[in-house]
């Protein structure tokens, strides 16, 4: 049994894909910048040895979390322009 090739649903398999990409992108961009973030944070803490182990590790669940919510502002940031440049499509 051959199918029939449905061009609506191949174009609309096309954009799904190219979308999931470009978030997949952004996404990896978001959680690299936000590791970076907590990288300095951390290195900073590791240079004070003499701190109690658990005063380290607030630290370090902070500098983490730091690192967390950069990578989301960006993702929430990205999520806002994808909204705003589809409004701008739909009205041309």
């Amino acid at each position: 049994m051959t199918r029939k090739k449905n061009p609506a649903f191949s174009k609309m398999l096309k954009k799904f894909h190219h979308g999931a990409r470009i978030f997949a992108e952004e996404y990896i961009r978001a959680v690299k910048n936000g590791a970076t973030v907590a990288e300095k944070e951390v290195l900073a803490i590791a240079k004070d040895r003499e701190q109690p182990v658990e005063s380290m590790a607030k630290k370090l669940f902070g500098a983490i979390m730091l690192g967390v919510l950069h990578a989301a502002e960006q993702m929430i940031q990205f999520g806002i322009a994808l909204i705003e440049d589809s409004k701008h499509k739909n009205k041309s």
